[in-house]
């Protein structure tokens, strides 16, 4: 949609730019009335020609990791008041398109025939005499004067066959036109410059059809005097005294000769061979890469290759045998008799590889390879701040700026797909070049089973599975996890049970005042009735209690007085726990009591 205003704006411009420069003075006053429409709808038709068509091939773009790793504090859910600012600018928008089409339905019920109007004819048209008319209008098929100035003869014929000269040439259908893209596009300043500069052609038009038709030039020029003096501004008619007189007194003078006019047009079309080149749509397509794996050979009768893993052992070299030994890092390689020999200075090249298992596959059988290292993070261009975890099967986010920070090149990022034998490889790439894996993600050789060529199609993940409900994300990271019932810490255990007990609604998971991810348990009337009751205090249990008070290790207060043992039998057996207030003086525990006795 930017594109789109954006490009078409320039164009309008461009072209209304145009005119005032090269048409506007001109009398080709017709060819001009046709530009105006023409511009309009090249303007909105530009934007959407394709002039460019782009081919790159797919390459890797943003990388995210598809590795385990800590699930990061967006994960939290937070409620609170968001602003969808596209909602609000679309709510904007809307507005003025209702202002502005109310606008327009209320011009046009304004030209209705009312009942007070008196209608008489002009010519073939409508002639409708209404009070409270300044200035003599038309609209499509009617005419509209004053009653009072046509009955008193006040009005001029050139007036009337001005208004009749508009009605023949059907302005009213530019005006309508322009009128509801203004309705639609009532933001874009452009459309209301194109309407005042078509009504003024309008005009120009008008003028020429009356002067045509044999009035006089001064005659008609004094008669547009005498009302220009009177305004009255009406979005949808032509009206005689539309402004700048002095324009067109200026332009009822002027003649074009065809041969300016055409140069004057012809200097159009470079105009809009520039816009469409510059204000049209650029394709991209992308085509899939395709991988030419060629094989270097290498002269095996000069290669001699040891297990990298291997410290000694014998190898067999041009039908003869030797023993070798790695001693620093470098093989040394004895004959039989024990003497050493320096098979690198007769031309042997000495190549280390890893030994691994080959054994022949039938057709459509994966092929294995080699493990990738535990260090390597597999990344793959889905989105830059999304990363979907294979091993624990779930999705999360980080910053792929992060995660280059945290890793540097030890990065293996897949960016296609191969099909071979009905099984799919990744195609991938690190630091070292590119390479093939299987689903297994092990390294493994396609070019065994190539003809030189494997076609590669974009990679796409699956997509992520749904989010972790509350409970879930608990058990997940309950380590790392401070837990509160309302505003009071709690132990997991506890958390976990009230979530069981009260269900997974109303819980919050956000950063406590400490700066530590906690879980939130808010706690309803509805969820505490849910809850069991709590264990009764030790001090409620009359016995203990007496025998505390005789032994002096407890004294009671009820009410604020000390209380003798029969009073402490006359504690209520269905206690309330706010009704009790325990400390510790000196040694002895104090149990205040302010509640009713049995």
């Amino acid at each position: 949609m930017e594109h789109f205003f954006i490009n078409s704006s320039v164009c309008l411009f461009s072209l209304w730019l145009v005119y005032k420069l090269l048409l506007e003075n001109t009398s080709w006053h017709h060819f001009k009335r046709y530009y105006f429409i023409a511009a309009v709808v090249i303007s909105a038709v530009i934007p959407f020609l394709v002039v460019r068509t782009v081919v790159v091939p797919f390459t890797s773009g943003n990388t995210i990791d598809l590795t385990a790793m800590e699930l990061m504090p967006s994960e939290v859910v937070e409620t609170g008041l968001t602003w969808d600012w596209s909602l609000v600018l679309l709510g904007f928008y809307s507005i003025g398109v209702l202002l502005m089409g109310i606008r327009f339905i209320k011009n046009l019920y304004d030209l209705r025939i009312k009942s007070t109007d008196e209608v008489s004819t002009y010519s073939q048209y409508k002639l409708i005499l209404r009070e409270l008319v300044q200035v003599p209008h038309s609209f499509l098929n009617n005419i509209y004067a004053s009653i009072t100035d046509y009955k008193s003869g006040a009005i001029p014929d050139t007036v009337l066959q001005h208004e009749k000269a508009h009605l023949d040439q059907k302005h009213s259908i530019d005006i309508l036109f322009i009128e509801l893209l203004i309705v639609v596009m009532w933001f874009n300043p452009l459309l209301y410059l194109f309407k005042y500069s078509m009504k003024l052609n309008h005009e120009f038009l008008a003028d020429q059809a009356v002067l045509t038709n044999g009035v006089g030039t001064k005659e008609y020029q004094e008669t547009l005097l005498a009302y220009s003096s009177n305004s009255q501004n009406r979005a949808l008619v032509n009206t005689f005294n539309f402004p700048i007189i002095k324009k067109r007194f200026t332009i009822m003078k002027t003649h074009t000769t065809t041969a300016s006019g055409l140069v004057r047009s012809l200097a159009i079309i470079p105009v809009l061979a520039l816009l469409v080149i510059s204000c049209g749509q650029e394709e991209v397509v992308v085509e899939p890469e395709v991988i030419e794996i060629v094989e270097v050979p290498i002269d095996e009768s000069k290669s001699i290759m040891l297990d990298i893993q291997r410290k000694e052992g014998t190898v067999t070299v041009d039908g003869k045998k030797y023993s070798f030994k790695r001693i620093d890092n470098k093989f040394k390689f004895y004959d039989k008799e024990g003497k050493e020999q320096d098979l690198e200075s007769q031309g042997y090249e000495i190549i280390e590889i890893e030994e691994v298992e080959i054994r022949e596959v039938e057709d459509n059988e994966l092929f294995r390879g080699k493990k990738i290292s535990d260090s390597k993070r597999i990344v793959s261009p889905i989105n830059e701040d999304f990363t979907y975890d294979l091993k624990s099967n779930k999705a999360i986010e980080s910053s792929i700026t992060d995660l280059k920070k945290s890793y540097g090149d030890d990065v293996i990022v897949i960016s296609e797909i191969a099909e071979v034998n009905g099984h799919k490889y990744y195609y991938a790439q690190d630091r070292s070049g590119k390479l093939f894996l299987n689903k297994y993600f092990e390294v493994v050789d396609l070019r065994g089973v190539s003809s030189g060529k494997i076609n590669v199609s974009k990679f796409i993940l699956p997509p992520p599975p749904p989010p972790l409900s509350p409970l879930e994300f608990i058990e997940a990271n309950k380590e790392d996890l401070t837990y509160y019932i309302d505003d009071r810490k709690v132990s997991y255990k506890g958390a976990v049970s009230a979530i069981k007990l009260t269900g997974q609604q109303d819980i919050q998971i956000l950063p406590d005042a400490n700066g530590n991810m906690s879980v939130k348990i808010i706690m309803t009337d509805a969820k505490r009735k849910l809850l069991p009751p709590p264990p009764q205090p030790w001090f409620t249990h009359t016995p203990t209690l007496l025998k505390g008070m005789q032994n002096g290790s407890i004294k009671l207060l009820i009410n604020g007085k000390l209380a003798s043992t029969a009073q402490a039998k006359s504690l209520p057996d269905n206690w309330n726990i706010n009704d009790f207030r325990v400390k510790k003086e000196n040694g002895i525990t104090v149990i205040e009591y302010s509640g009713q006795l049995n």
